[in-house]
């Protein structure tokens, strides 16, 4: 699903391969099936996310990318935001930089947590964009 633009020979880029901090991850806007995809790897994760799975919200940043890393009942939840740029892609690929942000929600068993609820780490990614369908 290629998006054309408004300048000749320059085609909406769609595929970042990132890393940075221990972190790799893949996103796809858009596969064949015109669903996203996102892979995510550190060292206690190792996730592929699609569809559903996957909220965009589109703002003034890029796009923000959230998915659900872990869920753990009665203790709280490990959410990843990556912040994805508006790139375009005239070659085979383009370099990128973007950040991800990890948090993680408490939600204690007993009472309402004291202090903040979230706690965020931030995840400087370098990389790459390019365009799948010209490969």
């Amino acid at each position: 699903m290629t998006q054309q633009s408004d300048q000749p020979g320059v085609l909406e880029s769609n595929e970042f391969q990132l890393a940075g901090d221990g972190v790799q991850i893949t996103y796809l806007s858009g596969d064949r099936d015109g669903g996203p995809y996102l892979t995510y790897s550190d060292a206690d994760n190792d996730r592929t996310f699609s569809g559903q799975e996957i909220h965009a919200l589109q703002c003034e940043l890029g796009t923000l990318v959230t998915v659900l890393l872990r869920y753990m009942p009665d203790v709280g939840s490990d959410m990843l935001t990556l912040i994805v740029p508006q790139v375009r892609v005239a070659e085979l690929s383009e370099p990128v930089e973007t950040l991800a942000i990890k948090c993680h929600h408490s939600t204690p068993m007993i009472g309402p947590p004291l202090g903040a609820a979230q706690s965020y780490q931030v995840i400087a990614l370098q990389g790459s964009v390019q365009n799948p369908w010209l490969r």
